[in-house]
């Protein structure tokens, strides 16, 4: 689970690493092939934490994801080889840019340009490089950005693994290798790896400057950050959840008190919060020197989110809204059962991992009875009072939120609070895995997701992909089992959802063109 207690032990191994990555790349008076390669296999610079074997085995599981995904990729294109839903405004925009066009811009459009700029910038070269103008507006490049922006969010989530959970043998990292398969498969992000929709590069950059921030590096996690906000706005929250953890642990690094004191269950409990205030007042209350070096390394580390979250509110405040297009449709609200669709959609996607916890649940129920039974208050009057329909959801029949709502949610009147049990099992096996990480960690994730789902008058799953994917870099010490049955899940999810897409159609009256099912 995540946890800040080996965090300087982490650093240290991390500088160590690096040093030595370096001394690989220093030029020597006599090379010597062989002494390089035993120095390679020692350090394993490329993927750190992995023997040469499983180095290989990284490589090879990597190579299979890329030509499935690929495969997949094709397959899809063949069937929709056009620009389709969403797609029909975001694939033009990206054409003015490739064609210079920067100052046209399609009003309905509701994030920043990000996704186009970033696209350009990765395609313009390639169109130069095979003189081909008309290769960077094309649907097909366009999309692939996201199918490659998948591979490099395997190697990103590896290593988000491996710096959370500090894997300390060879069975452990080939179980982060499968983790890191089974998040990237994960059905919901899958699925957009052949669209040219904003959620993969978005997840991408977001899990990127989460790493960067675990590695100590604020300032590239800071400037990831903000080409994350660029892409898609919500992800200020996530940006400043990043800030917050970095704050945390430079309290913690400066503490004017025994590390020793900064225990598992301290940690994981409200009296960390304790003691970083305490150690905080006790080095402004010391010599000048503690107090200037607390000072420096919150400059150092802090400065580059301030900055992003000062440059967001000015946007907001000058634009009048967090969208840039489409206001009317997607004015904010408070949505509290956006919380409990997460829940019960965190809980059916986890359930593999999960299975245990929930075949054990009776322990729990016996041991919590009042605040289960007040939770169930909360979530029934919720139900009640706040579940609302969104004119989207109801007026589109090609997402799969249209016929949960119509067959499930809407049924009947009463066929909404049928749900409860499972929003609350949700929520139970949520903080299940929030209790083993660290309170700051705790409540800045629920803080976050408050944040950034609740304002969403609209329900869609799409929202949910990057608060599921940080729970679930949470989750460890898992049984092989576990993670096979997990794939499994996704994997006949994500055969599913492509197989509908590509040979199931439903016809509009208003469109020539063949309307397919998505997320």
């Amino acid at each position: 689970m995540s946890s800040s207690v080996n965090s300087v032990r982490r650093s240290s191994k991390r500088r160590s690493s690096m040093a030595s990555s370096r001394s690989l790349l220093r030029p020597a008076r006599g090379f010597n092939l062989a002494k390089l390669a035993v120095t390679f296999k020692q350090e394993c610079w490329l993927i750190p934490g992995l023997s040469m074997w499983l180095l290989a085995t990284f490589l090879a599981v990597s190579s299979i994801y890329l030509g499935l995904t690929y495969a997949t990729f094709e397959y899809m294109f063949k069937a929709q080889p056009g620009p389709y839903l969403d797609e029909v405004f975001h694939i033009p925009q990206a054409q003015r840019y490739c064609n210079g066009s920067f100052s046209e811009w399609d009003p309905k459009i509701t994030t920043l340009p990000g996704l186009y700029f970033l696209s350009v910038g990765m395609l313009k070269p390639v169109s130069w490089f095979l003189s081909n103008p008309q290769f960077c507006s094309s649907v097909y490049a366009l999309r692939c950005i996201n199918m490659l922006l998948s591979t490099g969010l395997l190697y990103v989530v590896y290593s988000l693994l491996r710096q959370i959970h500090d894997f300390k043998d060879e069975l452990e990292v080939a179980q982060g290798i499968l983790t890191a398969v089974n998040i990237c498969i994960f059905p919901v992000l899958y699925f957009f790896n052949f669209l040219y929709y904003t959620d993969v590069m978005s997840t991408f950059l977001v899990l990127f400057a989460y790493l960067l921030c675990l590695q100590e590096r604020h300032v590239l996690s800071a400037v990831t950050g903000s080409l994350a906000v660029c892409v898609r706005q919500t992800n200020i929250v996530w940006v400043m959840f990043f800030g917050l953890l970095s704050l945390a642990e430079t309290l913690k690094q400066n503490a004017y008190i025994s590390k020793k004191k900064f225990t598992l269950p301290v940690v994981r409990s409200y009296k960390y919060l304790e003691l970083l205030w305490f150690s905080s007042c006790r080095v402004a209350l010391a010599n000048s020197a503690a107090c200037k070096t607390l000072a420096v390394s919150m400059l150092r580390n802090l400065t580059g989110y301030i900055f992003v979250g000062a440059a967001f509110i000015i946007f907001v405040v000058w634009n009048g809204s967090i969208v840039v297009g489409d206001k009317q449709a997607h004015q904010a609200s408070i949505h509290l059962t956006q919380l409990l669709y997460f829940s019960a959609f965190f809980l059916f996607f986890m359930f593999p991992v999960a299975a245990p916890y929930v075949f054990t649940l009776h322990v729990t129920l016996r041991q919590r009875v009042v605040p289960v039974l007040i939770g169930m208050v909360i979530i029934f009057t919720i139900v009640h009072f706040n579940t609302v329909a969104h004119p989207y959801l109801l007026a589109d029949n090609r997402h799969y939120t249209f016929y949960i709502w119509r067959r499930i949610i809407d049924r009947a009147w009463w066929s909404r609070y049928m749900v409860t049990p499972f929003y609350m099992l949700g929520c139970l096996l949520i903080g299940s895995i929030l209790k083993r990480t660290d309170f700051v960690f705790q409540i800045g994730f629920i803080f976050c997701l408050i944040a950034s789902i609740v304002p969403q008058s609209l329900l869609e799953f799409r929202y949910f992909i990057i608060p599921y994917v940080l729970l679930r870099l949470c989750v460890t010490k898992l049984e092989i089992w576990q993670l096979f049955s997990e794939m499994g899940l996704y994997g006949l999810v994500n055969v599913s959802t492509i197989m509908i897409y590509s040979l199931k159609t439903i016809k509009w009256p208003n469109m020539e063109e063949p309307q397919r099912f998505l997320w």
